[in-house]
């Protein structure tokens, strides 16, 4: 082997490893911590779970209602003003469930970071 070739491959392992020690040596960015909620539609029965509240009613008027939620909606547009509500308060719904078969549950799990 020349001894150009030589150098260079020395100088491309040096570039190499210092390239390694430099992202070894970076501060980890701190990981965003996450909560998590659950809305279920059950038929007339309506519930909203987080780690500090819960909230069940028979009939969408109830639940909006406790929610807070301001619409005279009634389905299929009411969904939408619940989702919307919820974005509002910071949530991001991240997966749906819908019901096995002609009858079941709905489930809308939601996330957002922890302030």
């Amino acid at each position: 082997m020349n001894r150009t070739a030589f150098i260079l491959l020395a100088l491309l392992g040096l570039g190499s490893t210092a390239a390694l020690v430099a992202s070894a040596a970076t501060v980890p960015e701190e990981a965003t911590q996450w909560e998590y909620a659950v809305y279920r539609a059950i038929g007339n029965h309506f519930e909203w779970q987080t780690d500090s509240s819960e909230i069940y009613a028979r009939g969408l008027p109830d639940f909006f209602r406790q929610l807070g939620v301001k619409t005279q909606l009634t389905e299929p547009g009411a969904e939408a003003a619940l989702v919307n509500h919820f974005g509002r308060q910071g949530w991001e719904l991240v997966d749906l469930s819908p019901p096995s078969g002609t009858r079941g549950t709905w489930v809308f799990w939601f996330k957002r970071p922890i302030r």
